[in-house]
């Protein structure tokens, strides 16, 4: 293989990736829009789970989703006007039942797993089923997770 093939390859991965990482921006984007649909029929405010204005897309290419009534996230949501600092599992036990819509994007990859079947029922209980995520796939490299995605 010469040096062209391989440049060309290169090439190609970065730029699958790069249309990955759009593809990623635009699922953000149309499931909060879903979310919002969905709190606003169900007449339930929207808890967000994720700061939007955290990782590097975000914070340099461009907002993907909103703060929706409340976000929660562990580092905080600052830019939103309500927002809860903290744990999500620990946070969404003091929620009560069936009081949100939720919407969640890209935190639970970052969670213990050994607590993800427990915040998976938590979301699921302060949700009352109305509860809407995005995973964080899919990406070629895992750098672009480290970098793109979680702002490093």
């Amino acid at each position: 293989m010469n040096l062209n093939m391989i440049i060309l390859i290169i090439l190609f991965i970065i730029v699958l990736d790069f249309f990955f990482g759009i593809f990623r921006m635009c699922r953000r984007y149309y499931r909060y829009k879903k979310a919002l649909i969905l709190s606003k029929n169900k007449n339930k405010e929207l808890l967000v789970i994720g700061d939007p204005y955290s990782g590097f897309a975000s914070k340099n290419i461009m907002k993907t989703y909103d703060c929706g009534d409340l976000c929660l996230d562990l580092n905080g949501c600052e830019n939103c006007e309500n927002y809860i600092k903290g744990d999500v599992l620990d946070e969404l036990k003091k929620i009560e039942d069936n009081k949100y819509v939720i919407y969640e994007s890209c935190v639970l990859e970052y969670v213990d797993k050994k607590n993800l079947d427990e915040i998976n029922n938590e979301i699921q209980r302060v949700s009352g089923g109305d509860y809407i995520d995005v995973r964080i796939k899919p990406n070629i490299f895992p750098l672009t997770y480290k970098i793109f995605e979680v702002g490093h």
